[in-house]
């Protein structure tokens, strides 16, 4: 197949979190395997320009947030006629590929669903939009000669350009159940359009290397962004009755401080604030690189991502690549992730459910062998390039099919 990936976000320039860990993993995966495989993204910092990595061709054009779905259309026409593309793929986040959606309507079109901006604004209370989402909302507006589209009121999903990718293109991949069921519902989106394909997902060798045994310490460690969606405001209410029953605990916390409930703080100042009298029990790390993390991670006993709602997170994967026995949530992709007994589910919003949780991990060292072993295996045979390498090229096929059929 001749396959096109937009995506705004892709490494090394712009490799801002998981679109482009999924882009960058999908795209080397699928032209590995013998796919016409080409990358639209932005360059921020030289003209426009073509390399070839990984197999497959990266056009690199000069533009930023504000204007990359318009700014990439003019490169992607010039290759769609010589190349003839089979697909053309784009996330629903900052509607990448709208433009381009718009301009072939013929050419089979999906969006790949991570969270969209609204729903983030749901889960994340006091999220604000980043400034070139304020940007976009103010052109829009003077578009509409509407500046009242500027106030602060319910989401309206016809003012927004990722609902419209939606609807524009031929089919949506979910990487969860429960994403698709929310954009269903939200979107008002037809589910047969909806299909459910995981990420895939390699182990770095380094948490593949870290040996699964009854833990020596009694580490507990969250990773992931310090931010309100990631559950920490019911983490700091659990830490007090954690360390009450074990005061031995230690909290290891990696990752960059974003704002808390308290504009006064940042999150990582917020759990101090909160959590006085207990500050040898927490370590902070800041933001780390794989390799770094995986040293915290092989001195682990137990790992706890405790989110209001997650699609699919890494992060959970990287925890269950390093064999720990993991706390999550079974809100959203994790109650899939974890499911079969590759961890502990509890409801999100739950200071007890996490204190529970945590202590009988915590108490029964040869139940967190016994997790990390079925979560590695779960990884390693459930998200690995072969099945979800197999599952994506069928169900990109019968797209194809699909859209030619109705030509």
């Amino acid at each position: 197949m001749k396959i096109a990936f937009i995506s705004y976000e892709f490494p090394p320039e712009t490799a801002y979190g998981g679109v482009a860990t999924y882009v960058f993993q999908a795209t080397k995966m699928l032209a590995e395997r013998g796919n016409q495989v080409e990358v639209f993204c932005p360059s921020l910092t030289k003209d426009d320009y073509t390399s070839s990595e990984n197999g497959l061709l990266v056009h690199r054009i000069k533009s930023n947030r504000e204007n990359f779905n318009h700014a990439i259309v003019a490169k992607f026409t010039e290759r769609h006629n010589a190349v003839n593309f089979d697909l053309v793929e784009s996330p629903e986040y900052g509607a990448d590929g709208l433009e381009v959606f718009k301009k072939f309507p013929q050419l089979t079109s999906v969006i790949k669903t991570h969270t969209p901006t609204y729903l983030l604004e749901i889960i994340n209370p006091g999220y604000e939009p980043d400034t070139v989402s304020k940007i976009k909302m103010v052109l829009g507006a003077v578009r509409r000669f509407n500046l009242k589209l500027l106030d602060k009121k319910p989401y309206i999903k016809e003012q927004d350009e990722e609902y419209h990718i939606a609807q524009q293109a031929h089919f949506i991949t979910t990487p969860s159940k429960s994403l698709g069921e929310i954009v269903a519902k939200d979107w008002h989106i037809n589910k047969k359009k909806i299909i459910l394909q995981p990420y895939p997902y390699v182990p770095t060798q380094q948490l593949l290397d870290i040996e699964i045994k009854r833990p020596t310490t009694k580490n507990v460690t969250f990773v992931g962004r310090l931010e309100i969606r990631k559950g920490l405001v019911i983490l700091k209410d659990a830490i007090p009755q954690i360390l009450k029953q074990d005061p031995e605990i230690i909290f290891n916390f990696v990752g960059k401080p974003m704002y808390s409930p308290n504009p006064r703080y940042n999150m990582e100042e917020y759990l101090k604030h909160h959590l006085k009298g207990y500050e040898k029990n927490l370590k902070f790390h800041g933001l780390m690189n794989l390799s770094s993390m995986a040293e915290v991670l092989k001195t682990s006993a137990v790992c706890v991502f405790p989110s209001i709602w997650e699609n699919f997170p890494n992060v959970c994967l990287e925890s269950m690549s390093a064999g720990r026995a993991i706390v999550g949530t079974y809100s959203g992709g994790m109650a899939e992730q974890l499911a079969d007994g590759a961890g502990v589910l509890i409801p999100p919003s739950d200071a007890n459910a996490i204190t529970d949780a945590v202590l009988k991990l915590i108490k029964d060292p040869d139940l967190c062998v016994q997790l990390g072993k079925t979560a590695r295996k779960k990884v390693l045979e459930v998200y690995n390039s072969k099945v979800i390498g197999d599952m994506m090229e069928s169900q990109y096929q019968s797209m194809i099919n699909q859209v030619h059929a109705k030509s």
